[in-house]
């Protein structure tokens, strides 16, 4: 499964790379067309052409796709994704890993909030540093409840199938020796995680 699951990231991470270049050579396009073509109508085309042209730069790659491809998701549910990271903690982590950790616990989060009202559809990744630790903290709201077992949250699904996200989180963590912690407080999910610098 993780194997099909890198293999799936390297290709949106060569899709996203295809979209971005037809993106920049649409833009020259417009350009182009300025003066013939109806003001109106290529603000338009300008305004679909920039939804797509959005990539984040991290300082790594593997996470700008993640992030990139999780982007255009939320933007096509109406949920706002945040993102204030320097990617460069994570440099030792293996593509793949980052693809699993990021890809889960983003799933997870648009999942949660795509029913929630229009001001509730928002998820958050923001880091702080303390001493000698980063802090990546993913949040968003999520409405009923939430059970943990173990410091993780319980599968609301058919347990045979589903909840096996969360736990390919906390063994990606635990194999670069970060801690993952999940919480929730005032209706808001929170997943953070702790990397030693």
């Amino acid at each position: 499964l993780l194997h099909a699951e890198q293999e799936q990231h390297r290709l949106n991470r060569e899709t996203i790379d295809i979209i971005n270049i037809k993106c920049h050579d649409l833009k020259h396009q417009i350009l182009s067309l300025k003066g013939n073509v109806d003001t109106d109508e290529l603000d338009k085309i300008s305004t679909a052409v920039d939804i797509y042209d959005r990539s984040f730069d991290t300082g790594n790659k593997a996470l700008d796709v993640v992030l990139t491809e999780k982007s255009l998701l939320c933007r096509g549910k109406g949920i706002r994704l945040t993102c204030m990271l320097d990617g460069s903690v994570l440099q030792s982590w293996r593509p793949g890993d980052i693809y699993s950790f990021f890809g889960n616990a983003l799933d997870n989060a648009v999942n949660s909030v795509s029913e929630l009202p229009e001001e509730k559809r928002s998820v958050s990744i923001t880091q702080a540093r303390r001493g000698g630790l980063v802090s990546i903290r993913m949040e968003n709201y999520y409405a009923g409840e939430i059970r943990f077992e173990d410091g993780l949250p319980v599968t609301s699904g058919d347990r045979r199938y589903h909840g096996f996200g969360m736990k390919s989180i906390r063994m990606v963590a635990e194999s670069y020796g970060c801690d993952v912690r999940a919480e929730t407080a005032d209706d808001v999910f929170r997943l953070t995680l702790l990397v030693a610098q």
